[in-house]
């Protein structure tokens, strides 16, 4: 079994201290409109990220995914120059932010694309995801939405497939036991 990080494969054993959920580079502004919530400095997340291992971490896992300013090139150079092994995404964040194209999309559909950033590159790059999410419910209820529900069941068959790992996140606690029940 093999981890994959931005510059290529590794062994787990070579994962090191691991921070497992983080946003290096990411678009969050649609959340209050604040331009604060942007962050594309590549060259300040590289001395961030440098920090990092500096303090004894070796690996960030990032779960910025489509929708929220993903940039697997980025991913890479901030790797390349800070020493920091990064695990990149593959998936669809929160429905807010959801490419136009979800709703119109099978669930087969949504299966190709993860796949495809996980076998050939994220986005028309060679920067390979090594993990599916960070994957969120957003409305208040029970249940997923119809095009949540669409991702999760994508999500789920090429995590089988492919051997990659899941993350998930309950927006304000909603809709947990469907996540499970869907990707179950």
């Amino acid at each position: 079994m093999q981890v994959m990080t931005v510059l290529g494969p590794i062994a787990p054993e070579e994962l090191g201290v691991t921070s497992v959920h983080e946003h290096i580079i990411a678009d969050c502004s649609f959340s209050g409109n604040d331009p604060q919530k942007k962050y594309d400095d590549v060259e300040l997340m590289t001395e961030e990220v440098a920090h990092f291992r500096e303090e004894g971490g070796k690996t960030i896992v990032e779960l910025t995914t489509r929708g929220l300013g993903q940039d697997a090139l980025a991913l890479r150079q901030i790797a390349r120059d800070s020493g920091v092994q990064i695990v990149a995404a593959s998936g669809f964040y929160r429905e807010v932010v959801y490419p136009d194209y979800v709703a119109a999309s099978t669930i087969e559909q949504l299966a190709d694309i993860m796949t495809k950033d996980i076998e050939v590159g994220i986005e028309g790059t060679d920067v390979r995801a090594g993990i599916i999410g960070e994957l969120a419910s957003e409305f208040p209820g029970e249940k997923l939405s119809e095009n949540q529900e669409k991702v999760f069941r994508a999500a789920g068959r090429v995590a089988v497939a492919k051997n990659v790992g899941i993350t998930t996140h309950c927006w304000q606690g909603e809709a947990a036991m469907d996540m499970i029940r869907v990707l179950r």
